[in-house]
C-alpha cells in the first residue's frame, strides 16, 4: 500500500463517520506526520503508537568478507535498519486475513 491508497481509505472512512475532509488537506496533515515519524527514526529515537506498535532503529554489525579483487577479508560498515515491533493489542481480525490469503491466491 501507498501513500496515495493510505489517503483514498483515510478519505473514505471519514466520509463515512460525515467528516467531510478534500483530499488534499489529508496530504497536508500525512505529510508532516510521516516526516516527523522519519527525524524522530533518523536521530535514533523509538517511535511509539498506542495499540499499533513501536518503530525503533537498530545497528547491524558490519561483516567480514573476502574481497577477490584485492585479495585480502575485509569488513563492511555498520548499517542502521528500521524495525516494526507490533503491540501486543494488535491483531489481524479473521475477516482481514481470509483477505490477505485470498489475494495471494
Amino acid at each position: 500500500m501507498n501513500k496515495q491508497e493510505i489517503i483514498d481509505k483515510l478519505f473514505d472512512k471519514l466520509n463515512k463517520k460525515g467528516c467531510r475532509y478534500p483530499k488534499w488537506e489529508l496530504y497536508s496533515i500525512i505529510d508532516p506526520f510521516l516526516e516527523v515519524i522519519k527525524e524522530s527514526l533518523e536521530e535514533s529515537e523509538d517511535v511509539k503508537l498506542t495499540n499499533f506498535g513501536k518503530f525503533t532503529v537498530k545497528t547491524q554489525k558490519g561483516r567480514r568478507y573476502y574481497n577477490v579483487n584485492t585479495q585480502r577479508n575485509e569488513y563492511s560498515s555498520d548499517k542502521k535498519m528500521v524495525v516494526f515491533i507490533r503491540s501486543r493489542n494488535f491483531t489481524l481480525d479473521s475477516g482481514a486475513n481470509n483477505n490477505i490469503n485470498n489475494n495471494h491466491s
